[in-house]
């Protein structure tokens, strides 16, 4: 996730991920976890307001909505063994959509 992650957010000059308090449903040595995200990012554009990636400007959108996930315990601790995202709003699309 980490290497997926580092990958695919390198086109972005800025971005901040906000977690809020997660619910969780405990059942032994499994979980099902809702949590809720905000997460404001830039994209690069150039003078014209175009993404281009390394352009001079930048474009911020949001996106929030709740992380779904399932997680287990194992002998190294809680994992996640599956991930949904549901989106629930996006503001100030970003300018690839």
């Amino acid at each position: 996730m980490k290497a997926w992650l580092q990958e695919q957010l390198a086109m972005f000059p800025m971005t901040q991920h906000l977690l809020g308090m997660a619910a969780v449903h405990l059942d032994g040595d499994r979980a099902q976890c809702r949590t809720i995200f905000h997460n404001p990012m830039g994209a690069p554009v150039n003078e014209a307001g175009v993404f281009t990636v390394g352009g001079p400007g930048v474009h911020v959108f949001t996106v929030g909505g709740w992380y779904h996930d399932t997680c287990v315990r194992t002998p190294d601790g809680w994992r996640i063994a599956h991930k949904v995202e549901e989106q629930a709003f996006m503001t100030g699309f970003p300018p690839f959509a």
